[in-house]
């Protein structure tokens, strides 16, 4: 079982999306590069620019 730890809003519909997950083991956090909005199904990716993470752009648009 896994639980949320950050979320970031949908740029689509504003709702929440994970950013990064954890797991049982103590430690483990992994972030989600890509997944479809649980509310609205549109595409998402990562939105990162150098080191500033943006949380989620629309995985049709181009970064930056």
């Amino acid at each position: 079982m896994s639980s949320t730890v950050y979320e970031s809003p949908c740029p689509r519909c504003g709702q929440p999306v994970p950013v990064t997950i954890t797991t049982p083991r103590t430690g483990d956090q992994f972030v989600v590069e890509q997944l479809e909005c649980p509310n609205c199904g549109v595409g998402l990716v990562r939105n990162i620019e150098g080191h500033a993470d943006l949380g989620w752009r629309l995985a049709d648009e181009p970064s930056g």
